[in-house]
């Protein structure tokens, strides 16, 4: 007799960047006995994010926390937790931080998990600016506008996001283009909190500029 599929349902309303919640759809290819429901009075699982409240009434279910902001997966409601943090809790915690999910970051290496190599030269050479940065959010314990005005006193600094546009208020359309014009891009967290690594410093890597960063003071235990 074949097992019944296991029915997996996303709660969650919350979307910080394009590609977030794909790795969701590709439950059913990774593990073929997963189906995916809209509807969270069928599901076995319920996936959800902190800011989510509807899944609480449906208490049958697994619920499945997965936290991409600086908070701790709270273990008092859930059953099983995703984040950024490196915690020790058995079967129920599993690190995997948001950049994990991106296809930029995947880009960045070979099948066998090597890093693709890249003409440095060449890149180094079609650089048209000294800085990039795009920021929407720099409320950052003021460190971002630190190392803004720190790299502007040395030369301009090219501002793409809503936070100090250098181009009368008008956002880039294309964010890795805009990053790539840099040698250098300002990349900086909301926070600096052990572990928080997000897509800021991958949105660098894969723009083949240099991060300056700001945030995880271990952030060396993911990028060296």
């Amino acid at each position: 007799m074949s097992q019944r599929p296991l029915k997996v349902a996303l709660n969650t309303t919350h979307v910080v960047l394009p590609h977030e919640h794909d790795w969701v759809k590709n439950l059913p290819v990774w593990f073929p006995w997963v189906s995916l429901t809209d509807s969270l009075t069928e599901a076995d699982v319920i996936l959800h994010t902190f800011f989510d409240e509807e899944w609480r009434d449906y208490p049958d279910a697994i619920a499945v926390e997965y936290v991409w902001e600086n908070v701790a997966p709270d273990f008092n409601h859930a059953d099983y937790a995703i984040s950024f943090s490196r915690l020790t809790y058995g079967d129920r915690h599993l690190r995997y931080p948001l950049f994990c999910f991106l296809p930029e970051f995947h880009a960045l290496f070979a099948e066998d998990g090597t890093v693709i190599p890249f003409d440095a030269h060449a890149e180094a050479a079609a650089k048209t600016c000294f800085c990039t940065a795009v920021v929407s959010n720099p409320n950052r314990d003021g460190a971002c506008a630190r190392l803004f005005d720190l790299l502007s006193a040395h030369k301009p600094v090219a501002s793409g996001g809503k936070w100090r546009n250098s181009f009368g208020g008008k956002r880039v359309d294309d964010k890795r283009a805009f990053l790539r014009m840099g040698k250098f891009t300002l990349a900086c967290e909301n926070s600096a909190v052990p572990d928080y690594v997000t897509e800021k410093i991958v949105d660098a890597f894969a723009a083949r500029t240099v991060p300056i960063y700001w945030g995880a003071p271990n952030v060396a235990e993911d990028f060296n």
